[in-house]
Order: structure tokens, then C-alpha cells, then sequence
């Protein structure tokens, strides 16, 4: 019912040229635990597949808007652009947390200098992430295509790898000027090993997951491709049921690979989702991956028009599924 809400306030309010997400955030964020409460927490908790199956789908849509050719004819101002996206927000955010933080946030000034000074740091790298998944759902909602989309979705997607290595280090530089009395402490070598590892890892899934995904659409284009109605109605009584047959079969393989591409994306979430919990190494990081498979299946093989199809088949539901959430569960 609150989707239902947020749709129609969306179509409203987009012919004003309100953004569609915007409204599916506000929406959210009204019938929520924290306003008026149409849904509490724990009905909330319930749904956190719904972030997971949207987190996979749009770490997939944003790798597979990458166009080679489009990236290198935009690369020195995309290097430019994600140096300042890094630099500047880091910069104003712990120089504000230093001076202003205090003032803000009481516990700070509760802390010593040095504690001050580590979670300023932890504070700034996290400021440098942006948002693909409202980046995506802007592009599609204006169907936006260009070298302005392509440096905004390149930049997007190199600071969401950029964000994970900064908050890496800048965890080591908190350990070593903060640290905790009594927690044991991970040698600065591994947790770089690790990084390392967890990265190469995701881009080596991701390559092989882009490359067996193209193998499964080419398997059911074959299978689509065998079977015409001309075929069907030889053996079938009429021509009718014979056209019927066609459109259920090729509906059927639609289906399952859309469910393929978001099946997998829920499982890389989930998978880190458990590492987390039962404090186990995460051996990948899923959007690295879903990011990945995405630019591989669209620029190295020939299943990209296919791909770029069923992404556009699930983008309304999903995007509107999550945003709702994320408005829900914003405090």
C-alpha cells in the first residue's frame, strides 16, 4: 500500500519535474517507524532482502553503462573529477569536524585530541562516498545518454571502489593514533594484504560471472531461436495454441534471466552480509563484483543488448521497492 502511495505521488509530482526517487524517499520516511508509524522496525527487518536483490541489480545496471570507448574518450577530465570528488569532501569534512565537531556532536568533546582527530578521519572518508543507486535511478528516469552521464557514472563508480581503500587505511592511521586498550591489533600488512586480496578476487568473480552470464543468454537465444511457430504448429492442432506455446516459452526464459541476473546479485549480498556477522573474512565485495560483471558482459561479449533489456525490464519495481525502504528506515 505505501509503494502503491508512493507511485501515485510520483506520477503527480513528476509531471513538476519532481524526481520520482525524491518522492519514494519522502513517502517512505512519512509512513515510517520513526513519523507516523505505518510500519515498525521489526516488520522492516523482514525486508532486508528487498536492499539486497536493488544493491546487486544496480552495482550490474552501473558496470554495464560503462562503455570502453565512451571512458577512455572521457578519461583525463574523469581523473580530474574523481580527484576533486575525493580530495575536497575529505578535506572540508575533517577540517569542519576539528573546529565545528564539538559543538555538533557533545561526545566529541568529551574525547581527547587524538580521539578527536580519529573520528574526524573515519568521518571524512565516509563523506567521500556517493550514491550509484541514486545515479542510476536518475539516468534511467531521464533516459540521460552523453559524456556528462558517462563521467558521472565512471566517477561514481571508481569513488565507490576509492571510498573502500580509504576507509582501509584510514582505519590503520585510527588504530596507530587511537588506539583501543585491550583490542588486539591487526598488523598494517594484513588489512593491506586483505584489501588487495578481496579486490582481485571480486574482479576475477565478476569477469567470470559477466562472461557466464553471456554463455546462459546465448544458450536461450538458441533455445527461443529453434523454436518458431511454424515448428510448433506441424505438431500442434492449431496455429492458435502453436502461437501461444511460443509467447509462454519465450516468456518463461525472459523470466528466468531476470531472475538470474537478481538471484546472483542477492546472493554476493547476502554472502558478504554473513562474512560480517559471523566475523569471517569477506573475501569479496559485491558491488566490485555485480560492478564488474555488468562492464564485462556489455563491452566483451554479445549478450550486452540483452543484458541492458532485462535491467530495464526490473528497474521501476526494484528502484521504487528500494527507495521506499531506505525512506522507511531512515531515522
Amino acid at each position: 500500500a505505501i509503494c502503491m502511495g508512493a507511485t501515485t505521488f510520483g506520477g503527480l509530482l513528476s509531471v513538476l519535474g519532481f524526481p520520482s526517487i525524491t518522492t519514494f524517499l519522502i513517502f517512505g520516511i512519512i509512513c515510517g517507524p520513526f513519523c507516523l508509524g505505518f510500519m515498525h522496525l521489526p516488520q522492516l527487518a523482514k525486508l532486508d532482502w528487498v536492499n539486497a536483490i536493488a544493491l546487486g541489480y544496480i552495482g550490474m545496471t552501473a558496470g554495464g553503462k560503462l562503455h570502453v570507448t565512451d571512458v577512455k574518450a572521457n578519461l583525463s577530465g574523469t581523473l580530474w573529477i574523481t580527484l576533486g570528488s575525493v580530495v575536497v569532501p575529505f578535506a572540508v569534512s575533517l577540517l569542519s569536524i576539528r573546529t565545528l565537531g564539538p559543538y555538533f556532536m557533545p561526545f566529541l568533546a568529551d574525547l581527547a585530541p587524538n580521539e578527536q582527530l580519529a573520528v574526524g578521519l573515519l568521518f571524512a572518508s565516509l563523506a567521500v562516498a556517493r550514491s550509484p543507486s541514486s545515479a542510476i535511478a536518475i539516468i534511467e528516469e531521464l533516459h540521460a545518454k552523453g559524456p556528462f552521464t558517462t563521467i558521472v557514472l565512471t566517477v561514481t563508480v571508481v569513488v565507490d571502489v576509492v571510498v573502500v581503500m580509504l576507509f582501509a587505511i584510514m582505519q590503520l592511521l585510527v588504530d596507530q593514533i587511537a588506539p583501543i586498550k585491550g583490542a588486539a591489533q591487526i598488523p598494517p600488512e594484513v588489512v593491506i594484504s586483505r584489501f588487495l586480496m578481496q579486490t582481485l578476487i571480486s574482479v576475477a568473480l565478476g569477469w567470470a560471472l559477466g562472461k557466464l552470464f553471456a554463455v546462459v543468454i546465448f544458450l536461450f537465444e538458441c533455445t527461443v531461436g529453434h523454436i518458431s511457430p511454424s515448428d510448433i504448429s506441424e505438431r500442434a492442432s492449431a496455429a492458435a495454441s502453436a502461437g501461444v506455446l511460443l509467447l509462454l516459452g519465450r516468456g518463461a526464459l525472459a523470466l528466468t534471466e531476470r531472475a538470474m541476473f537478481l538471484l546472483v546479485g542477492w546472493a554476493l549480498m547476502t554472502e558478504e552480509h554473513h562474512d560480517l556477522e559471523y566475523s569471517r573474512w569477506a573475501w569479496q565485495n559485491p558491488l566490485i563484483v555485480c560492478m564488474t560483471a555488468g562492464f564485462v558482459i556489455v563491452n566483451y561479449t554479445k549478450g550486452g543488448d540483452k543484458f541492458h533489456e532485462a535491467m530495464h525490464d526490473v528497474s521501476n519495481p526494484l528502484l521504487l521497492f528500494f527507495f521506499v525502504y531506505t525512506g522507511l528506515t531512515m531515522d
